[in-house]
């Protein structure tokens, strides 16, 4: 037999309802992490501009600030948010010079074939 302080304290403990701190909604005690961490109002941040928005609204936001351009300061092309890294790992290093001149040896060679 379980006796009542007890009792109390587990229906505190457990099964008193507690706010959402993103959304507000109200969840027992023992389901509020849960809810927490999957809530659609949770904060995320954009990995292009920091913004912080939340979840419901980030799939959208990212699509669209990934797909703005900024100037590279080595190459000059203007380059996607989304692909930043990949440009600055591959072939970046040419200066826009460089890029022109194997570009255009490239289509000689094939039009001497």
């Amino acid at each position: 037999m379980v006796d009542r302080k007890e009792k109390e304290e587990h229906e505190e403990s457990k099964h008193k309802p507690v706010p959402c701190q993103h959304c507000s909604a109200s969840y027992e005690a023992r389901q509020i992490q849960e809810h927490a961490q999957n809530c659609n109002m949770r904060p995320k941040q954009c990995p292009y501009c920091e913004l912080e928005l939340s979840h419901d609204k980030y799939m959208e936001h990212i699509v669209l600030c990934g797909s703005r351009t900024e100037q590279c300061p080595k190459c000059g092309k203007f380059i996607r948010k989304a692909d930043w890294m990949l440009h600055q790992e591959s072939s970046c290093g040419l200066n826009a010079t460089e890029e022109f001149k194997r570009e255009g040896a490239d289509k000689v060679a094939v039009a001497d074939l």
